[in-house]
């Protein structure tokens, strides 16, 4: 599996089982998206699965949980595909 930056298009056709792939975060939380256009300029909404629950985080349409393009958290999005970009 190659992991790659998040992209709306190519997650929202992970989501829909229309391609292979995974969402996880960046420190290989899996995600389950459940909202794409929450109002604000957080408009994904995701559960982060933790193991025993799942708890809500809201993200840029870039997959970043913080705005400012300069930082990368472990927190931030990213697509798992099979060899390479889909």
């Amino acid at each position: 599996m190659t992991e790659q930056k998040f992209n709306v298009a190519l997650a929202r056709e992970i989501n829909g089982s229309i391609k292979f792939g995974r969402i996880k975060t960046r420190d290989g939380k899996p995600a389950r998206i459940i909202c794409w256009d929450a109002k604000g300029n957080f408009p994904i909404v995701a559960l982060i699965d933790i193991g025993g629950y799942e708890y809500p985080s809201s993200y840029t349409t870039d997959g970043k949980s913080d705005p400012r393009d300069y930082v990368s958290m472990n927190t931030d999005l990213v697509i798992e595909t099979e060899g390479g970009e889909a």
